[in-house]
């Protein structure tokens, strides 16, 4: 996300960020060895997951169980419709950016920040004494829609509009320099004349209304041409429907009241807030003064660019206290100059733009989860779905009622424990009969299901194909054969045939399809970087030096071992997920952390592990975090600088950074790449990724001295994806 930084955008990944792996070498990171058992994948003899590496259910952790057993499980409808909802909301998102920003295309990844902001949400309050059913986050849990669980939560936070406003007049590129650092500033120059004429033309509409006549006399008062056409050049409340309390502008009382209310939040404390402390004419008023303000920096800077040899007459500072050294190129530095201080001009008078953007799309989310809640609803009227298997305790069928009742019977009747559980008792072979039950049951699902796993080839290229009805999702050989591990690790009780192994693992992928907004039959796979993961040999180094054996941020597509937390448990559950980060308090233990790449869900990571550690340490437990996080350090962001602060550092025992493009991630497209091609996987990033270790003093005296300045040589050894024995 872009926040200032000196022209890097901020990207956003799960677990990861982006780059362009696909001009990378291929030679330098391998071939992949794909194995026809279950054996894992292996590069230069790294294994690509390592699944033997089984975890309890951590102390702390047990209440997590009740809740994810309470999921309803998603079904292909249901996923089909949601990706269709959720195509429909970008495209929306898409028209309202052209329509109310003049943009040709969103700002990269902004609904993909805020919906990932969404996903940081606890699900439950798995830490108090409270059940699942009587916390706030899940008194039912088909209450929220698992992608959108707090679409208002946009209105509140800067996530979506920071990356709006940040493309108004234009996103300076702040590293540029020399001809492209002159057009760019040349461009900005245009862009911003055109929208001084809309700023104008929204803040003269909003006096006309002012000195209009009433709603209900203007009802009967024809309004001036002018007026309306300045209305309509505005073009400030969309496509025009019928209203009643119209006023001069075409817009009805309440909409001038929300343009108002915008426009005072854009003005800040100087215009009285949007909570008043000046009248609405004194607000108008400081709104054209700052509107003639920014009128002059423009011209100024029209005449700037213009100019052959443009002197350096300005200064290297902005609000706030910003500033920066002069460097060689004077575009560049005035490129700086202009993003700190006539881009903060904009941002104050474009507020209501961006607002309206903001609350349509807000508007349509709450449309689309509404719909779906109906659909899940048919979906689920005769049956619940199972709990998850994936946790190590008796789970109910996914049965009708009589025949579960059937089931159970059958099973008491043998003295076993649970149904499900396929163990006989003394009861001469009830057991088998239970389980010969559950298996019929899971046949004749799948069969309605009707999903199919097929093996296809393009080229000399063997992958899969997931289809349900029309909708068919790619899937490498190499993935495939890690899911149905992972799965009948987990599922080897209550589908010991893996007849559900089709239609979960259908859900699973088009979920998160839906979630990175990819295309999954695009050659460049756009939007998938979200997803990416650290190498392998890092997880394996880790494993072997700090004993971590599970991670905090993953999903079955990306994980290296069986158990791990991930932002979609009624879908992952099945293949190991232990659920949300947010929703996980385990007492000790230790484990890797990759955010995804937003600023807001990297504080509320590093202060959820930050009260983990606090506990631990009055317990006295040991435990241990490796986090990963991209190295936006100038200005830090707010999760490094709350992690490198006076609260955290009892804990901080290493911080470290590997250089942008020299370590190695995991392109968060992995699945759908041809299984052998390492040049496909693996990418450099950009940017440099800081790596912190935070452990207990516990730890440190069970383990004695792990982090040293060896182990930082080797953390940064393997994170430039160099495999070797660890």
């Amino acid at each position: 996300m872009s926040r200032g930084r000196f022209g890097h955008h901020r990207g956003s990944g799960w677990g990861g960020g982006s780059g362009s792996w696909r001009d990378n070498d291929r030679a330098e990171f391998g071939h992949i060895e794909v194995s026809n058992d279950d054996q894992p994948a292996t590069r230069r003899g790294v294994p690509l997951w390592n699944f033997s590496v089984d975890v309890p259910i951590p102390e702390g952790c047990e209440r997590i169980l009740a809740y994810l057993n309470s999921l309803l499980e998603p079904t292909p409808l249901i996923e089909v419709r949601r990706a269709e909802m959720f195509r429909d909301l970008r495209e929306t998102y898409r028209a309202l950016c052209a329509q109310l920003l003049y943009l040709e295309h969103p700002p990269e990844g902004s609904m993909d920040r805020w919906l990932l902001e969404q996903l940081a949400m606890p699900h439950t309050n798995t830490n108090t004494n409270t059940t699942p059913q009587e916390s706030d986050g899940s008194a039912s849990p088909s209450s929220r829609d698992p992608l959108l669980r707090d679409p208002d939560l946009a209105l509140r936070s800067e996530s979506l509009r920071r990356e709006l406003f940040a493309e108004i007049p234009l996103r300076c590129k702040l590293r540029s320099t020399g001809s492209y650092a002159s057009e760019q500033l040349k461009r900005y120059a245009r862009r911003a004349n055109a929208w001084l004429s809309r700023i104008d033309r929204k803040l003269t509409a909003l006096a006309a209304q002012l000195t209009a006549p009433s709603p209900q006399n203007t009802l009967a008062t024809n309004s001036t041409s002018t007026t309306a056409s300045v209305c309509a050049s505005a073009n400030v409340s969309g496509p025009p429907t019928a209203r009643s309390g119209v006023g001069a502008c075409g817009e009805s009382d309440a909409e001038w009241e929300v343009g108002m209310r915008d426009l005072r939040e854009g003005m800040g404390e100087a215009a009285g807030g949007s909570d008043g402390g000046q009248s609405d004419e004194t607000v108008v008023e400081y709104a054209k003064e700052k509107l003639r303000s920014l009128r002059e920096e423009v011209e100024g800077l029209n005449r700037w660019v213009r100019l052959a040899d443009p002197p350096r007459d300005f200064p290297c500072t902005g609000p706030n206290g910003v500033e920066w050294e002069a460097g060689p190129c004077v575009y560049q530095d005035k490129s700086k100059h202009v993003h700190y201080n006539i881009s903060q001009l904009f941002r104050q008078l474009t507020h209501p733009f961006v607002q309206e953007v903001v609350r349509r799309t807000v508007a349509k989310s709450h449309t689309l989860c509404s719909e779906l809640a109906a659909i899940t609803a048919r979906e689920h009227a005769h049956d619940r779905t199972p709990p998850s298997p994936a946790i190590r305790q008796p789970m109910q069928i996914y049965l009708p009622p009589h025949k579960r009742k059937q089931m159970e019977k059958e099973a008491a009747g043998s003295g076993s424990s649970s149904p499900g559980s396929g163990s006989g008792g003394g009861g001469g072979g009830g057991g088998d009969r239970a389980a010969d039950v559950l298996a019929r049951a899971n046949g004749r699902i799948a069969r309605r299901d009707g999903v199919r796993v097929e093996e296809a080839r393009q080229g000399d290229v063997t992958y899969y194909q997931v289809t349900y009805n029309n909708t068919t999702l790619p899937l490498s050989a190499m993935h495939y054969q890690k899911l149905r591990r992972l799965y009948s690790i987990h599922n080897a009780q209550t589908d010991p045939r893996s007849d559900l192994f089709p239609r979960r693992l259908f859900c699973m992928l088009q979920r998160y399809i839906t979630f990175i907004g990819v295309d999954p039959f695009s050659e460049h796979c756009q939007g998938g970087n979200m997803h990416a993961a650290a190498p392998e040999s890092v997880f394996l180094f880790l494993h072997q030096r700090l004993g971590v054996r599970m991670e905090f941020f993953a999903s079955p597509l990306n994980c290296y071992f069986r158990r791990f937390c991930s932002a979609f448990p009624d879908t992952d559950r099945f293949f190991g997920s232990m659920g949300s980060v947010f929703d996980f308090f385990p007492r000790a233990g230790s484990f890797e952390v990759g955010p995804p790449y937003t600023e807001e869900v990297m504080l509320e990571c590093a202060k959820h592990l930050h009260k983990l550690l606090v506990r631990a340490e009055s317990e006295d437990r040991p435990m241990s975090f490796v986090v990963f996080v991209p190295d936006w350090s100038s200005p830090p962001a707010d999760a490094l600088a709350f992690m490198e602060s006076e609260e955290c550092a009892p804990f901080l025992k290493l911080n470290t950074v590997a250089k942008g493009s020299q370590h190695v991630y995991i392109s968060g497209c992995q699945h759908m790449f041809d299984k052998g091609d390492a040049g496909e996987r693996y990418y450099k990033p950009p940017h440099g990724t800081r790596a912190y270790v935070l452990q207990t003093a516990a730890f440190v005296r069970e383990n004695g001295s792990a982090v040293s300045e060896s182990f930082e040589d080797d953390l940064l050894d393997k994170m430039a994806g160099r495999a070797g024995d660890g």
